[in-house]
């Protein structure tokens, strides 16, 4: 009689469909072939359903989508702001510490993405159609600190200064911050300005700094500017860019983006290095290569993408997460998009939107807003050690679990049969059951009850019946 043990997953998802088995077996056994709802870093090693999300407040009314997320963090304050489409134009709300409030002087503006960044204790906001605008409060919105009749895309701060630019790349910078005076920036538009190489067939799409370096991402490429005492013009660095602003984040000095092919990461001085090689399937089946949302913590990267269909099963409003910790990855689902991610990193949470509703995901929670939870992990490939002797399972197989009652362990061989065998109780089967083959697959599904359920292993003994011929 063979035995065979699977007891570790701190590898997370390696796709079968990316790597070869044999490379995956001889290298990474402590992988699974695939994934969903399920954290493989909280208590490294084991399986264990992810947490849940909730929604912050009621749902805003009139709103239609969620057009940017970000928050006002100051010493004494944390007021997250939203920009929203009513489908004829944006409006701004702030969270008052019980509802989101509708914000003036940013109103009725034009549709598009919003995006923010903070300086001197002011949030301020582009969204390629209107002039920039700051605010002090989240409930009113000016135009201190700001330029005039100069409609720009994307803002970052960058070493006490104001970064922004347009679509065609031209970036454009303010002086550096004086808070002794009012306005504690200036704009001189006219002379301090750049052009991002207008030759290289691309559009502009994005800014990130790591370290000193401001990184400027465009969808075919991405520069970098090292600027000490005055702006030059940047080197040309890499032929691999970023889709958007949104598919781009910064965290624990690298900057993580994603092409529209595949997600790389780079510090800015070395080529970037791709991190999605293991899960390469998946992001290939990302249907809407331009509409995804990246944000980031000190743990982990998260890269929601919509819908994606696995093998003819549609899995909805899907995000893809990487642990930083354990270079490995793994797949959430949610019952409503999860847009516009965006880490706050004054209160710790992740803030999504969807329609007209802000949520919470990744929260110590145990559903989605009173939705439950389901999950499923396929495990890599089993075959006792030995592909071509076949193989019989008869009631000899121990599985390790945790709060896992009513979930299912489903096994298939290598010709599509299959027998499922429901967890009781620790250790323990529901049911006797029969299957042979040459290899197998093991699946384990349920949905989220009163506690996170987790799977610490399962072993496996065969019965051998010979070569198969």
């Amino acid at each position: 009689m063979a035995t065979e043990s699977y007891r570790q997953f701190d590898a997370g998802i390696i796709s079968p469909e990316s790597i070869a088995r044999d490379k995956i077996k001889s290298t990474n056994q402590n992988s699974v072939a695939f994934a969903y709802n399920v954290d493989f870093d909280s208590t490294m090693g084991y399986v264990k359903a992810r947490k849940g999300s909730i929604k912050i407040g009621a749902s805003i009314s009139g709103v239609t989508d969620i057009q940017g997320i970000s928050a006002l963090r100051t010493f004494s304050s944390n007021i997250p702001v939203v920009a929203t489409s009513n489908g004829t134009n944006s409006n701004m709300y702030y969270w008052n510490g019980s509802a989101w409030t509708a914000s003036t002087g940013w109103t009725s503006k034009g549709l598009g993405q919003h995006r923010f960044a903070q300086l001197g204790g002011s949030i301020f906001v582009v969204n390629g159609v209107n002039d920039m605008m700051s605010s002090t409060n989240g409930a009113s919105w000016v135009t201190t600190n700001c330029p005039t009749s100069l409609v720009l895309s994307y803002i970052t701060r960058y070493r006490g200064r104001l970064i922004a630019m347009n679509t065609n790349g031209t970036v454009y910078f303010s002086s550096i911050i004086n808070p002794a005076v009012s306005p504690f920036i200036t704009w001189t538009t006219a002379t301090n300005f750049f052009r991002v190489n207008p030759d290289d067939g691309g559009y502009a799409s994005g800014f990130a700094t790591v370290g000193n370096v401001l990184l400027i991402f465009k969808n075919n490429g991405f520069y970098r500017a090292d600027i000490t005492n005055e702006f030059v013009v940047p080197d040309d660095l890499y032929q691999v860019g970023a889709v958007s602003q949104e598919a781009i984040t910064v965290s624990q000095g690298l900057c993580y983006f994603y092409s529209g092919t595949s997600i790389y990461k780079t510090d800015g001085s070395a080529y970037p290095v791709d991190i999605g090689r293991t899960i390469q399937y998946y992001i290939d089946l990302i249907s809407n290569k331009s509409d995804v949302y990246m944000t980031s913590n000190e743990h982990y990267i998260y890269l929601e993408v919509g819908n994606l269909t696995i093998n003819g099963v549609t899995y909805s409003n899907v995000v893809f997460r990487y642990s930083i910790r354990s270079d490995s990855w793994t797949i959430f689902g949610y019952p409503y998009r999860v847009k516009q991610v965006f880490y706050n990193d004054k209160d710790n949470k992740i803030y999504a939107g969807s329609v007209n509703n802000i949520y919470e995901i990744e929260g110590s929670y145990l559903n989605d807003n009173n939705t439950k939870i389901p999950y499923e992990v396929i495990f890599q490939e089993l075959d006792g050690g030995m592909r071509g002797m076949t193989k019989s399972i008869n009631n000899n197989i121990a599985i390790y679990s945790k709060y896992a009652n009513g979930s299912s362990i489903t096994i298939t061989n290598n010709e599509g049969k299959q027998d499922t065998v429901g967890i009781v109780s620790e250790y323990k089967v529901a049911r006797p059951f029969n299957i042979h083959g040459n290899w197998f697959n093991i699946k384990w599904s349920g949905v989220v009850n009163n506690k996170l359920p987790i799977f610490e292993g399962v072993d496996i003994f065969y019965d051998n019946k010979g070569i198969r011929k």
